[in-house]
């Protein structure tokens, strides 16, 4: 009598599944198809139970929704979120909330990169306030000393000073002409020596060395207003040579604001400019 509790294993498609059907009991016999039916469902079942939690991973450590984004590249402003991870932009687009660890809501606000203000005094106060809360609070990220000539020497001492702080922005500084100046040969009324030229020159060189981003002039203050075009113009060669920045290397406050002024402004920056 053939043995009805078994059959032998057969090769069915059920819905284009190809389907084994091992040695089933007789009740099961000739349908194997309802019992590879119910194992697709369980597996359906499990994969919709854990997408859910696929879907939660939290990629980004904050996101900003809603704003309006300024890019900083000149192209018209757009609504979008802004992905955070770390202390860098990990991506902009469109992203749910529940993607990141918290999340901020901008709308009707402009969300753009950090402003920098290349004209400050930060110096006189950033040792008593080094979050400097008066520019972070205004989008302003970067700042910028050493303005109108002056600025403290030597720029190593000084950066190493203020790194040793706390601070909310990024601190850049210039190195100032009137304080090179001043270092070499005081207060005095009367066009440098050769000399006394190529000594200004080897302070500005060691600047640039420690981080300066290039020389300001503040030919309407002392001792600027002392210095001949063409002495500023041997010490903006130097800054000039070694500026490897997008950020213009001389910046100025004229002496006056008449024409001819202008015209000994306009002869040192070109100068200053000039490819080497």
């Amino acid at each position: 009598m053939r043995d009805r509790t078994k059959s032998t294993a057969k090769v069915r498609s059920v819905r284009g599944f190809e389907t084994r059907s091992k040695q089933l009991p007789h009740a099961d016999r000739g349908r194997p198809w309802q019992n590879d039916a119910m194992r697709l469902a369980a597996l359906t079942i499990a994969v919709c139970s854990i997408a859910p939690l696929f879907a939660q991973v939290q990629r980004f450590d904050l996101v900003i929704t809603g704003g309006r984004i300024v890019d900083g590249s000149g192209d018209p402003w757009f609504y979008g979120d802004v992905a955070i991870q770390g202390d860098s932009i990990a991506a902009i687009g469109r992203f749910d909330r529940s993607s990141a660890s918290r999340s901020l809501d901008a709308k009707g606000m402009v969300v753009s990169p950090g402003f920098i203000d290349i004209h400050t005094h930060a110096r006189r106060g950033i040792g008593l306030d080094p979050a400097a809360q008066n520019y972070t609070r205004q989008g302003v990220t970067t700042i910028f000393e050493g303005p109108d000539g002056s600025s403290p020497l030597p720029i190593g001492k000084f950066l190493s000073d203020i790194g040793k702080l706390s601070l909310g922005p990024n601190f850049a500084t210039f190195a100032g002409q009137g304080s090179i100046r001043e270092q070499v040969m005081g207060l005095v009324n009367r066009p440098a020596t050769a000399e006394e030229i190529e000594r200004m020159r080897q302070i500005t060189r060691q600047a640039m060395l420690d981080g300066a981003f290039g020389v300001t002039t503040g030919l309407f203050y002392i001792p600027g207003n002392f210095t001949p075009t063409e002495e500023v113009i041997e010490i903006e060669k130097v800054a000039g040579a070694m500026a490897v920045y997008i950020i213009p290397t001389y910046a100025t406050k004229r002496r006056t604001f008449s024409t001819a002024s202008a015209r000994r402004f306009g002869s040192a920056k070109r100068e200053a400019s000039r490819p080497r």
